[in-house]
């Protein structure tokens, strides 16, 4: 099977295999739209532990090292992570940041002056702390104005962070540190109109790795809020 049609199969693969539920073999068939399977190719998954088959059936095992197949297969990482929930797109984005040595931390949550904020993803490299809100819509009418809408919110965000840092239960371990730059960022899934609105970059998955590799290079164009600690 040529590259391209293996790329393929995994991205399918993806949308339509669960850890929760097994597929037929038939009906996998079907979905996939062929007339015979690539049994070679399942069995290379299953033997790196991304599927399994048991009694007839295929299940997912790891949905995550899948996407990473299918990325080293050539398949873009905006038609990857289209199969992935909220969460997936998430767990995908503190990768990257954990991939380049930061400390993460998911779904923090906390509260001030008596509102409840949540940060998708908290991660910390000296001096940076950033704080990231992931984006994963597809194609939608009026993005550009939510775009802009939400970045306004992530802005209050980040001060209420701010403003709370010291009473947090969940917060990355800042021992040692004499101070912090808390950086907003938005995390997209498509290459957006709008790159940076009110200071916050707006990045689409396919360039967090080099935008983050080149993270302090930005601080001076970037909303950071500067804290001592």
């Amino acid at each position: 099977m040529i590259a391209a049609c293996r790329s393929n199969m995994v991205k399918l693969l993806l949308s339509i295999l669960s850890e929760e539920e097994g597929v037929e073999e038939d009906t996998l068939r079907l979905k996939l739209g062929v007339n015979e399977l690539d049994l070679s190719l399942l069995r290379e998954l299953a033997e790196e532990g991304l599927l399994s088959r048991e009694n007839g059936y295929w299940w997912m095992r790891d949905k995550f090292g899948l996407a990473l197949k299918a990325l080293r297969l050539g398949a873009s990482i905006e038609a990857v992570a289209q199969s992935f929930t909220w969460r997936d797109f998430e767990w995908f984005s503190s990768k990257a940041f954990e991939a380049n040595g930061y400390e993460v931390l998911r779904s923090v949550r906390f509260s001030y002056q008596g509102r409840r904020y949540e940060v998708d993803v908290v991660a910390a490299k000296k001096p940076l702390v950033v704080l990231v809100d992931c984006k994963s819509w597809g194609i939608v009418s009026g993005k550009a104005s939510r775009l802009r809408s939400c970045t306004l919110k992530h802005v209050e965000r980040v001060k209420a962070f701010k403003g709370s840092l010291s009473e947090l239960k969940r917060k990355p371990n800042m021992e040692g540190w004499d101070k912090a730059y808390l950086v907003p960022v938005v995390v997209t899934i498509f290459e957006e109109a709008v790159k940076v609105h009110m200071g916050v970059p707006i990045v689409p998955i396919f360039k967090l790795n080099s935008f983050i590799s080149e993270l302090e290079t930005y601080l001076d164009t970037v909303n950071a809020e500067l804290i001592t600690l």
